[in-house]
């Protein structure tokens, strides 16, 4: 069996790496086992997470117990979003027929149906608007939107290039959205962009940074503040630097806040109300995960000490006392102090297949 384990992943790296090379896109290790990718809560507490080995699963207790609502070792799954406790969609791969996948539910994740297969194109994130429009984004810059609950799908491109990763979404209202990931410049660069569009995603506006490389996760807490994560690859100081940008007025102008110069990158970011926020994010230089801080409304940013060996992929406030965060290890509770302080707690999910 360890044989066979052994010669399948070589085949899927092989592939892999050669399918690579037409894509900037490189975020999933897929042969974490354990891995969780994103996790999205309807109400404090009633959420769901997907991951590796096609794995979706929902909590009704505020993340106390879950279960399984899909599994098919085949598929991987980036992104999950619902709009309400009964429509959701998840995003991902399936690496046997080697196609991107996004799957509906509509009745809560009891039955999950495939509404869209794209060949040799990986989808990195999905925003729900409503209960018929969805919006998809990933490789190559492309956006697929739906209006008619999944049953078709138009394609549009943020940009008009092929080496433009798209690995966010975030819809402001039904009219203005934002798209953030990373782009390679003349110079094999890569340069963390944003695209805005106020028109329901008909036309996009590109917002460039200058000392950013990636951009991974959006969120706005109302219709003018917004907070984006990533990194910077620092080449003088040969050193990756976490990056969060802020905007004050609707995304006119993006400030870009102080972390100390915080080794890593960060993923992903939440807030629980107008001024308690936490981003999360890894250190891979010195193997240790990253927890930020804020209690102002993200003016400014305190790092945490923490033990945390997974890699944090997403993060989900649902009150500001506790939240969950997932990654490369699974599940992980956080019990949110008054002060700075947070702390963290292995939750085991369905479908681990170790328990360290």
């Amino acid at each position: 069996m360890r044989h066979f384990l052994l010669v399948f992943w070589i085949i899927i790296l092989f592939a892999r790496f050669s399918f690579a090379q037409k894509s900037t896109c490189t975020k999933i290790p897929y042969k974490e086992n354990n891995a969780l990718y994103s996790i999205t809560f309807v109400a404090p507490d009633s959420g769901w997470t997907c991951g590796n080995n096609g794995r979706i699963l929902f909590t009704p207790d505020g993340g106390r117990t879950w279960h399984v609502q899909r599994r098919k070792l085949t598929e991987s799954f980036n992104d999950i979003d619902f709009i309400n406790a009964q429509i959701g969609y998840a995003v991902g791969f399936d690496w046997k027929i080697w196609q991107g996948i996004v799957l509906n539910t509509t009745d809560g994740g009891q039955n999950w149906q495939t509404v869209l297969r794209m060949n040799h194109w990986i989808p990195n994130a999905v925003c729900v608007l409503s209960n018929r429009v969805c919006q998809v984004v990933g490789e190559n810059g492309l956006i697929f939107r739906s209006n008619n609950g999944g049953k078709e799908w138009q394609k549009i491109a943020a940009d008009k290039t092929n080496d433009l990763c798209l690995e966010t979404i975030y819809q402001v209202d039904n009219r203005i959205g934002w798209v953030g990931g990373s782009q390679t410049d003349e110079h094999g660069k890569e340069r963390g962009v944003l695209y805005q569009t106020t028109d329901r995603g008909t036309h996009w506006r590109k917002v460039d940074f200058k000392r950013v490389s990636w951009l991974q996760s959006i969120t706005f807490i109302n219709p003018h503040t917004g907070f984006v994560v990533g990194w910077y690859d620092d080449d003088t100081a040969q050193k990756t630097i976490a990056v969060i940008l802020k905007t004050s007025d609707g995304g006119k102008h993006w400030t870009r806040k102080k972390t100390a110069r915080i080794g890593g990158r960060l993923y992903a970011v939440d807030f629980s109300d107008s001024l308690n926020g936490l981003a999360v994010g890894y250190d891979y230089q010195n193997g240790q995960g990253i927890l930020l801080q804020s209690k102002d409304g993200g003016e400014t940013w305190q790092s945490l000490p923490n033990r945390l060996a997974n890699v944090p992929y997403d993060v989900v406030i649902p009150d500001r006392q506790w939240g969950v965060i997932v990654g490369s290890k699974g599940m992980y509770q956080l019990k949110i102090s008054a002060g700075y302080g947070i702390h963290v707690a292995k939750i085991y999910v369905p479908g681990e297949k170790d328990k360290h």
